[in-house]
């Protein structure tokens, strides 16, 4: 990979990676390169150091046919994968770890009822990365109510849940 200045010319010489890279990204002076052999790596061109070291992608494509469908390279270089099982991930640099920020298959998910809080206009404007991995949801929350007849009560537990972890992934990300 080359890395270049906003001129043009190259801030490094050029990245020699173990395996073919499959994904590039550029988002400021980050760069996200996800190689062939299901390994991510960061760098701060600007500072010049590693933020992800050749991280493995096996813990998180957990069942065989677990394909990386969407990746992000948020502002600060925090690396976020969207799989083909419904869940997105992004690396924590600080824990060396993979965290669950989104999962379109949560029960959590499926029984919040927020949406009637938010104008329609307010939720256009969100466009921060965890919008952006979770795309366009619907009102799965009012829909599994009125299916399964979930005391207001307990919907109301679980929105409150729902947002909570909402709340952590927005953090963990620094999303809006």
């Amino acid at each position: 990979s080359s890395d270049l200045a906003g001129c043009g010319r190259r801030l490094l010489p050029p990245i020699i990676l173990p395996s073919p890279i499959s994904t590039l990204h550029c988002t400021g002076f980050y760069v996200m390169a996800l190689t062939a052999a299901a390994a991510l790596s960061v760098w701060d061109v600007l500072n010049q150091c590693v933020i992800v070291r050749e991280e493995s992608l096996q813990t998180i494509l957990s069942e065989s046919d677990t394909t990386v469908l969407q990746t992000l390279l948020t502002q600060r270089g925090i690396p976020v994968l969207s799989l083909s099982n419904g869940k997105a991930y992004c690396f924590n640099p600080s824990l060396c770890t993979w965290n669950l920020v989104s999962d379109k298959l949560d029960s959590l998910a499926q029984c919040a009822d927020y949406r009637s809080c938010l104008l329609s206009q307010d939720a256009m404007l969100c466009s921060g990365p965890l919008a952006i991995i979770q795309g366009r949801t619907s009102n799965s929350g009012k829909q599994a109510a009125r299916m399964f007849s979930m005391p207001h009560l307990l919907q109301q537990e679980t929105t409150l849940a729902y947002l909570e972890n909402q709340i952590a992934a927005a953090l963990m990300l620094q999303s809006t």
